[in-house]
Parts: structure tokens; sequence; C-alpha cells
């Protein structure tokens, strides 16, 4: 609500040298000038004054805070410029050049501006010459700290586009290397019977993944903790794995019980040396040494999941429910799929383990607890379990 000050208070007095636009202006110079301004209080949220609009006066804040937005304000497309505080002023451009306005300005919190036309001042007198200097100065301020904040907020979103950029860059290397595993099945089925065991194509086509992620976090220079990736607070992480892999544990334990129930003559419910049946003489030095070498794969399998499922998350602009579910799907597919070779069964197997630990990975935001989860697991329901096939 509008409202006149037919005289000068004590709280006019010592507010006047609030305002900046009446800097090096003596206080009854001030006084005179203020005492004739109306005054209007506003809410937060409200807005003071829009961008493109026309506009013939200076604002000077009485109380409270506003935001001044370049654009449309709380949006993607809007730049929060700067925020105002009790005794600064908006307007100044528009009222001196007679053109629209350069921004919009919105109440962060309930605040009381008082406005003022310059036509108004006394012409001649040190009023005048003085507020007009003070308003070519502050203009001159807020175009630097206008053009200082639009251009970081471009630069951020240059960068945003190249970590895009790289990161689509990054699923075609991923797409290509698992086109090259795809078309290279029928040469793995006939070299499989000639190994000593299936971990040797495992490790050569986790080790060219590997190969894949590492180039490309070292091209981009993105930091791993943007993938989550960081053994601060490792001991913290190792934990959460080992509690969230538990209940998976107790769960395939479970199956085994009923498979084998089910088919007492070909499953048992501990079967540590199923994965070495293809073996001669399998014992437990080796079963020891396999054990190690698949917790060891575990880890490398999920750094490359993990780093999937992260770069999916960082092209999203808005990340939500549905496309943290939709990068879970397309990294655990990646997964699964360099599993063909050790058969159909296996594969299925690795997808819902792999849905499970993409789910994880969301939660905890953790690679380390993810990647201990899933070497316990695996050890476990591989190594002492056994996995039917």
């Amino acid at each position: 609500m509008l409202s006149g000050f037919p005289g000068v208070s004590f709280l006019t007095r010592v507010s006047t040298h609030r305002f900046e636009v009446f800097r090096h202006l003596s206080d009854e110079a001030a006084d005179r000038v203020i005492a004739r301004l109306p005054s209007q209080s506003f809410q937060a949220g409200e807005v003071l004054l829009r961008e493109n609009q026309s506009n013939d006066r200076v604002y000077l804040i009485e109380s409270g805070d506003l935001d001044i937005w370049k654009g449309e304000p709380n949006s993607a497309k809007g730049v929060k410029i700067m925020t105002l505080k009790a005794g600064s002023c908006f307007g100044e451009m528009s009222a001196i050049n007679g053109a629209a306005t350069t921004a919009t300005v919105v109440a962060a919190a309930p605040a009381v501006v008082r406005s003022l036309r310059l036509d108004e001042l006394p012409e001649g007198g040190p009023e005048q010459k003085q507020v007009t200097l003070n308003l070519a100065r502050m203009l001159v301020e807020r175009l630097t700290s206008a053009t200082t904040s639009i251009k970081a907020k471009h630069e951020a979103e240059m960068a945003a586009l190249k970590v895009v950029a790289s990161a689509s860059s990054f699923l075609t290397r991923i797409l290509t290397a698992l086109s090259f595993y795809m078309f290279a099945m029928p040469l793995i089925l006939f070299i499989k019977p000639l190994l000593p065991s299936d971990s040797l194509i495992s490790f050569f086509f986790i080790v060219a993944f590997l190969w894949v992620v590492l180039d490309f976090m070292k091209q981009t220079q993105i930091p791993q903790e943007h993938f989550h990736m960081t053994m601060k607070g490792w001991l913290r992480q190792v934990l959460t794995g080992v509690l969230w892999a538990l209940p998976f544990m107790v769960g395939f334990l479970v199956v085994k019980f009923w498979l084998a129930h089910a088919h007492p003559e070909t499953i048992k419910v501990f079967e540590p040396m199923r994965a070495l049946a293809s073996r001669p003489n399998p014992n437990y030095l080796l079963w020891t040494g396999f054990a190690l070498t698949y917790a060891g794969l575990s880890f490398a399998q999920e750094f490359i999941r993990c780093a999937v499922q992260g770069t999916l998350d960082m092209i999203e602009v808005k990340p939500t429910i549905k496309t943290h579910w939709k990068s879970i799907l397309v990294s655990d597919v990646v997964f699964a799929s360099i599993h063909m070779h050790l058969g159909s069964m296996f594969a299925l197997l690795a997808f819902i383990a792999g849905f499970v630990f993409g789910f994880m990975f969301w939660r905890a935001r953790s690679y380390l607890a993810v990647a201990t989860a899933h070497a316990l697991f695996g050890v476990w329901a591989i190594f002492v379990i056994g996995v039917p096939r």
C-alpha cells in the first residue's frame, strides 16, 4: 500500500545513511528528499518489476531482500544476478535512459521500498548532481556484476555440454566394444573348450572394457568422485556393502535349499567345487585362487558398470526416479551381456544381480560399497553355495 511521509521522523533520519543513492549528500539534503518519497510493502515472492517493462523511477530498498533475475525467475533459463539488501536501489538504468527494464526484481523476503523520480529532485541543487553521480557509479557496478554472472552461467553450461559430449562418446565406445564381443561369440565358443578356464575369457574382456572406461576418465578429466568412486570413508563404504549383501546371500541359500529338495539326486545345498567341475582333481588351493580372482574381477566389473550408470546419470539435466531406473537398466544390460560366454542362465543371473547392484549404487552412492557387495555375494553364490547349470 502506498503511503506518503509529510515529515521527517527519527526512523527516517537514521535510515538516510543506508541508501547508497544519497552517499556524500548531507543528512539535511537527503532527509528533505526522503520525506517526500512514497513507500510500498511487498511480500516474499511478489514481483516488483518485470523485465522489458517501462519504468521511470528509481526504487530504494528500505528493508528486506530482493533478487535480481535475468530471464524467468526460478527457472532453468533464468539467471539470478544478485540479491539486493536494504540501502540498495534498482530501476536506475530504465529511469535514466527511458528504455525498458533489463531484469526482473522479486522479493526474497518481506520488503519495504520507496520510489524516486529523478525529475522530482531540485534542479541545479546538490541533490540532483550527487544522486545522478551515485546512480552512474552503481550502474557500472551492476553491469559488471551482471556480466560476471551471465559469463559464469555460460561457462557452466559449456562445461556441462562438454561432459555430455564426452559421455556420449564414452557410451558409443562401450556399445562398440559390446558389439565386438557379440560378433566374437562364435570364436569364443570355438576356443572355449581349448582353454583351461572360462575365467581367462572373462579376464580378457573385463580388461578390454576397463581400458575403455579408464581412457574415458583420463581424456575428460572428470573427477572420479563424480562417479562416487572415492576411498574417503572406505571402512564405512565396505560395511555398507556387507550389509547390502547379507540378505541376498541368505536369499540365495534359501533358493538353493529349495532346489536341493526338489532335485536331491543332482543338486546339493553346498557345492563349493561346482565352479571347478571342468578341471581335473580340483583342490582348495585352486579354489582359493579362483575365488580371489573372482573377487578382484568383481571390483573391475563394478568399476565398468558404475561408470556406465554414473555417465548416464550425468547426461540427464534433471535426474528423476524414471531416469535413474533407465540408467540402471542400460548399465545392467551391458553388465549381463559380457557374461554370455558363461551361458545364458549365468547371464540371466548376472542380469538379476546387476539390477540389484545398480539399485544399490543409486541409493548408496558408493562404488566401493557396491563392489564389496558384488564380490561377497559372488564368492558366496559361486564358490560356496554353487550355481546349478
